[in-house]
């Protein structure tokens, strides 16, 4: 009976088509192959700075011989494609076997090899890799992005990536700049942290990325590299790729300071999100000398209205209206940054997707940010009598 061990006389590496094929000195059972006992090695002998180890995931369904042809997963390769210095060229791509790795037809086990076998054959990754699917969510800022292969996040270009209304003509897009950042959690995703001024400038379009249908996404080839410097397969705005999984906003904005021009009588609020004006009721805005449980007239007043002065945004200019203006003054608060406070009720104003804004009660109401004092002398604007005898003067 046969008792050799089979014998490893070489291999070839192809990351293109994702294969790596032993040839041994004789035929083995292919269905006893296990490549979790197999390693790729970045140098023939010594502690290698790079190796990895075969998952079972990578597997053969190559027939019984001396020939076999092991089918990489797409785990295990990108995990080698993400080392930078391990089957990158014939010169780092290297491999052991362990004696487990594979039976000959008789039973018995290879031999193993412990001083690393060169590839004879190497064909390293041509292929552009291809963005498959984004999920977008607006709450989280989020922006997710699953590519075919390992992308190497340094050449990531956030400023090439398009959210546009359309699959195909767009009447609304916004181009991400600089101010979103990347990283990437697995070998194959990239995240992108929408930043607070995209998400705003997204939110002020009021057709673009509210909904599945109208959440699509553009990119150029310039977008990101896989770890051997292809460049992304462009999808241009004419073929843009829906949204997989589409995540509304559910988050209510919050006021996060405001400033008040006493000189000019401007009230300008600035909020964590876009806001919209149009929803936006003054009467529930109450301006307070400091906080307090119960907000006395005679500390507090409660605004009647006012002028709107900007669009939709994150910042909104008001023009407090004169009796309002005449009230605080008159009542002696607001006369510095010290004693200038706001409260706001849930209901003063919406975001773009309609969530009440997060109250602000006058026990804890916010002192004021940028403060600017009255300069204004009073001016007497008419009267109507003026008694000589009495010397009283009586005006409006």
């Amino acid at each position: 009976p046969d008792t050799t061990s089979p014998q490893l006389k070489s291999f070839n590496l192809s990351l293109d088509a994702e294969e790596l094929t032993l040839s041994f000195d004789e035929a083995v059972d292919v269905a006893t192959l296990n490549a979790r006992f197999i390693t790729l090695r970045n140098t023939a002998m010594g502690n290698s700075s790079e190796m990895f180890v075969l998952t079972d995931n990578s597997t053969s369904s190559s027939p019984n011989g001396d020939v076999v042809v092991l089918d990489i997963s797409l785990g295990d390769l990108n995990a080698i494609k993400d080392l930078t210095s391990l089957a990158t060229s014939v010169a780092d791509t290297f491999l052991r076997i362990d004696k487990m790795t594979i039976l000959d037809m008789n039973g018995n086990l290879v031999t193993p090899i412990s001083r690393s076998l060169q590839v004879s054959s190497f064909f390293p990754d041509e292929t552009q890799p291809v963005l498959q699917r984004f999920d977008l969510n607006i709450s989280k800022s989020a922006l997710y992005m699953f590519f075919s292969e390992t992308v190497n996040i340094s050449s990531f270009n956030v400023s090439q990536v398009t959210l546009q209304n359309s699959a195909t003509a767009p009447t609304e897009k916004y181009t991400l700049s600089i101010n979103s950042t990347a990283t990437r959690p697995t070998y194959s995703s990239i995240v992108v942290s929408i930043g607070r001024t995209d998400l705003n400038e997204i939110k002020i379009l009021s057709s673009l990325a509210t909904r599945r249908n109208d959440s699509f996404l553009s990119v150029s080839d310039l977008t990101v590299e896989d770890m051997s410097g292809n460049r992304l397969v462009a999808i241009p705005v004419e073929t843009s790729l829906p949204v997989g999984d589409y995540t509304t906003d559910s988050v209510r904005p919050v006021l996060s300071s405001f400033d008040i021009d006493m000189n000019d009588g401007r009230v300008t609020f600035h909020f964590t999100e876009t806001v919209n004006v149009t929803s936006f009721d003054l009467t529930d805005v109450t301006i307070l000398s400091r906080p307090m449980i119960n907000a006395s007239k005679e500390f507090s007043r409660r605004l009647t209205g006012g002028q709107i002065e900007s669009s939709n945004g994150p910042d909104v200019e008001v023009v407090l209206l004169d009796d309002d203006l005449d009230e605080i003054t008159r009542r002696k608060f607001c006369t510095s940054a010290d004693d200038c406070y706001l409260s706001i009720s849930a209901t003063a104003v919406k975001d773009m997707f309609g969530n009440d804004i997060k109250e602000i009660p006058s026990m804890s109401a916010i002192i004021v940010s940028g403060y600017t004092v009255d300069r204004k002398s009073a001016n007497i604007v008419q009267f109507t009598a003026f008694d000589l005898d009495s010397g009283t003067l009586s005006r409006s």
